[in-house]
């Protein structure tokens, strides 16, 4: 296709958003009919067609969801060039999406980004926490924090060349019960054996701890399953049992006691991911300069290394 245009190319990842012309035409200030004509006009030069129309709305072909990548990559190239023509790109305001989980960002982060705010009090930060991951290729957050059970980069080798990752410290697991529950039942004299004693459980295997209590419980009774670890928490200061929590949501409760030994059953990997064309963009820096900071004051807290 010769001389693409900017204009055309918006069209499409409006369409692709939205799911329907009359979408589309909302976000681009025109009418559903103009969308069509020019989505039409755009797969005739592409030679293919992008979206299959039913009922429902349009539905993007295997074609269109390949080209969602490099339309984003445009589309920010495009912003650039205007924030860097009006200086907005080296000023220190605006809005950063930040995608994280929902634990996260209840029980550690959002208590601690006032200081950010009193630093960069014209930096807007909107928190995108959902348990499912933003996909930053594809122009859905500007930082994600992710943790990972792995040692491996939780970059895919076709993003390598679009995201940076920087590994932050590590989050520790422990295993966690009110003192009014150990007062009732005794304490273990470790988190390798549980049995006897009533266990909250994680109901999936991704949940952090499963592994260890579906190993270490054997003989105890199962009395909740949740697959939030908020619920966990919830529940273990409520005095239901006995539960592997991250260290960042214990060690704000004083009526959580850890159960000895180990301290840690897990550790989690957590990392900081941006899109590359975004490292120069002042307001984002900021962020995530912060982010950098505040995990490294408190590694070893989050770590599982104190109470």
């Amino acid at each position: 296709m010769q001389n693409m245009q900017w204009s055309d190319v918006r069209v499409f990842l409006e369409v692709h958003r939205g799911g329907t012309l009359s979408a589309a035409g909302r976000a681009l200030g025109v009418y559903a009919s103009t969308v069509g004509r020019r989505l039409k006009a755009f797969e005739h030069a592409m030679g293919t067609v992008l979206f299959q129309r039913t009922p429902e709305g349009l539905i993007p072909t295997a074609v269109a969801d390949e080209l969602v990548e490099a339309a984003v990559a445009m589309e920010r190239q495009a912003q650039l060039i205007t924030q860097r023509a009006s200086g907005e790109s080296h000023a220190l305001r605006g809005r950063v999406r930040l995608a994280l989980t929902p634990d996260l960002a209840t029980h550690f982060l959002i208590e601690r980004l006032g200081l950010f705010h009193e630093r960069h009090p014209d930096i807007e930060v909107d928190l995108l926490s959902s348990v499912g991951l933003a996909d930053l290729g594809r122009g859905e957050a500007d930082i994600a924090l992710r943790f990972s059970r792995s040692e491996s980069r939780p970059v895919p080798r076709a993003h390598e060349e679009v995201l940076l990752a920087r590994r932050l410290p590590d989050i520790g697991i422990g295993v966690y019960a009110a003192g009014d529950y150990l007062h009732r039942r005794g304490r273990p004299e470790s988190s390798r054996d549980l049995s006897g004693h009533d266990l909250i459980m994680p109901s999936q295997e991704w949940v952090p701890g499963h592994d260890w209590m579906s190993e270490h419980g054997r003989g105890a009774r199962t009395v909740l399953s949740t697959d939030t670890i908020t619920g966990l928490g919830i529940a273990a200061r409520a005095g239901y049992g006995i539960a592997p929590l991250p260290s960042f949501i214990a060690f704000g409760h004083a009526e959580l006691e850890r159960i000895r030994p180990p301290d840690r059953i897990a550790t989690i990997r957590f990392w900081l991911l941006m899109p590359r064309d975004l490292r120069r963009v002042a307001r984002v820096r900021a962020l995530r300069d912060f982010l950098v900071e505040v995990f490294e004051e408190w590694s070893v807290l989050m770590a599982g290394g104190d109470d």
